[in-house]
């Protein structure tokens, strides 16, 4: 009987480091793999957010050009598609601030802290926001106004 407890006191003390050596690789193996699997989707979204920036600065890049490419024609151009105008660089500049946002959200859940680039871009993209939306704002009311004249 003493044998008995003995042999299993025996192979439990040499199994049992095996069986746990295994558990805590399969479970460190499992978190690495999650791991990776949460850094591969912030690389994801930090490659989608650059190509929006991207995309956003080339719109406003075209916008600009057409812009100052028609600058001779804008004074004949009437007012509502002069407001159209700035209504496409708002959208533009919308969309930028949106990338941009997308961007400086991805690095803060990677616990990285955003570029001051990118915190200064935000804060000239909103800048920009307040001043189109004014321009367009007054532009509607001095139309509204000739138009009332009439």
């Amino acid at each position: 009987m003493n044998w008995e407890i003995i042999a299993v006191a025996l192979i439990a003390s040499l199994v049992s480091p095996s069986v746990l050596s295994w558990m805590t690789t399969n479970a460190r193996r499992k978190d690495r793999q999650a791991d990776w699997d949460r850094q591969d989707k912030v690389a994801a979204d930090v490659r989608e957010a650059a190509r929006l920036v991207v995309i956003a600065k080339d719109e406003l890049a075209k916008t600009s050009a057409a812009t100052n490419s028609k600058l001779d024609v804008i004074h004949t151009l009437v007012n509502g598609d002069v407001t159209a105008a700035i209504q496409d660089s708002l959208n533009s500049v919308v969309r930028e601030l949106a990338a941009l946002t997308k961007l400086r959200e991805s690095r803060r859940a990677v616990g990285k802290k955003p570029s001051q680039e990118t915190s200064a871009a935000i804060a000239r993209a909103e800048a920009k926001i307040a001043e189109l939306r004014a321009t367009i704002n007054a532009r509607k009311t001095r139309a509204a106004l000739a138009e009332a004249a009439k």
